[in-house]
């Protein structure tokens, strides 16, 4: 495994794995050596010092001091003096052992109903039923809908849950382990089949998150998510029947690269204040996309937040006509997309503009049935080009 490490720490595409050249990255190394292996390191390690003038040996030199303490311990040509060590250890330890009295015990065993009653718990229940009673406070509200379990860390909950031998997915039961759960879940807050409301990666939704510093939001990772997926530019006031933003959201197939027949229409909202392009989980479910999720950040005007989502790749987005197909990239799931289906522009709202009547019949008519899964972020561009604009006076789309 060091091997492996001092392989990925050259090619240079990991630079976290610097801090192995230090003694906090070590560390946790030389913790698991004998006591013999880690007094001769430290021996190797102060001459290596003072032959090459260095504040601290770099990480190869315990790479190669491990790799090399390994081939000789293991030399098969030494093997006779470990087998003849132990059976030196072995027979001097018969001798001691021989020499003492010998004492015989018979088994006892202590009835749970014992325990039970020295611990004051009530015989018929020594685990709460955790969709009855909350084990936390013992009252009687489900262990799924406790104000205070959901208001831990997400870490916090799924220790205490394994602590308890509690479902993972389901949180209402100690008889079964979350993939032997049939119980039909879903969260309230991202709408997932996945957990329940009480395991939701995110604070909890009664809290008030404070405003992230600048200067917090400057280290994420690449995988960190800055979007703000529920902005809308200005209202049109015209003579629509109501007031509308002149939010892009365009009716679309969608299919897999390499199966055009398994083609689903749905509506994209073209967003290019997002970095990244989102999709919902009903995205997932349509097209049977299985995967681990993993922990991104989102940031958006209410401020950031930690969430949990999968992955979509090769995926395809096509005009209806079929003469435009554009590669999307990565989908991340997200579902914080907004629902408005109010918002989506047709062709009678064309009509009441003007300089929009011409252009009327290359707006497709509302599809009731197509939802909005998707969201086209500045990771597409080429989706946020203008190529045509019908300008008209101000105040009007």
């Amino acid at each position: 495994m060091l091997v492996e490490l001092e392989s990925a720490k050259t090619g240079g595409h990991l630079p976290g794995l610097a801090i192995l050249d230090t003694a906090r990255g070590v560390n946790p190394i030389i913790e698991k050596l004998p006591l013999k292996g880690y007094s001769t390191l430290i021996t190797h390690g102060a001459k290596y010092k003072e032959d090459y003038h260095v504040s601290f040996p770099p990480f190869g030199f315990f790479v190669r001091f491990i790799c090399d303490q390994a081939r000789i311990r293991n030399d098969p040509s030494f093997r006779f003096l470990v087998l003849s060590m132990q059976s030196h250890l072995k027979q001097d330890k018969f001798s001691r052992v021989s020499n003492k009295i010998p004492v015989s015990v018979r088994k006892t065993e202590v009835l749970d109903t014992v325990s039970r009653t020295r611990t004051n718990q009530p015989p018929e229940q020594k685990i709460l039923d955790p969709s009855k009673q909350c084990p936390i406070h013992n009252k009687p509200h489900p262990l799924s809908k406790c104000r205070g379990f959901r208001g831990k860390t997400l870490d916090e909950r799924k220790t205490y849950l394994k602590e308890q031998s509690i479902c993972f997915r389901c949180c209402g039961s100690a008889k079964h382990i979350a993939k032997e759960c049939g119980a039909a879940v879903k969260c309230r807050e991202c709408n997932s089949d996945r957990h329940v409301s009480a395991l939701h990666p995110g604070p909890a939704p009664w809290t008030e998150e404070a405003p992230v510093k600048e200067r917090e939001q400057g280290g994420e990772s690449e995988g960190d998510i800055s979007s703000d997926v529920t902005s809308k530019c200005t209202e049109i006031c015209g003579k629509a029947p109501r007031p509308r933003s002149c939010s892009k959201i365009c009716l679309v197939d969608v299919y897999p690269s390499n199966c055009p027949k398994k083609a689903k229409r749905m509506y994209v909202v073209l967003d290019d204040q997002s970095n990244r392009s989102l999709a919902r989980s009903d995205f997932f479910k349509l097209f049977w996309i299985n995967g681990d999720s993993f922990p991104y950040t989102l940031r958006a005007c209410a401020g950031s937040s930690k969430t949990m989502g999968r992955k979509a790749d090769n995926f395809i987005v096509c005009s209806l006509d079929g003469k435009t197909q554009v590669p999307l990239p990565t989908l991340l799931e997200c579902n914080m997309l907004h629902e408005d289906c109010d918002e989506i522009p047709t062709p009678g709202i064309a009509q009441y503009f003007p300089h929009l009547k011409s252009m009327a019949n290359k707006i497709p008519p509302y599809d009731a049935r197509a939802p909005i899964l998707l969201l086209l972020g500045r990771d597409i561009l080429s989706v946020h080009k203008v190529r045509e604009q019908y300008n008209g006076p101000g105040n009007t789309p």
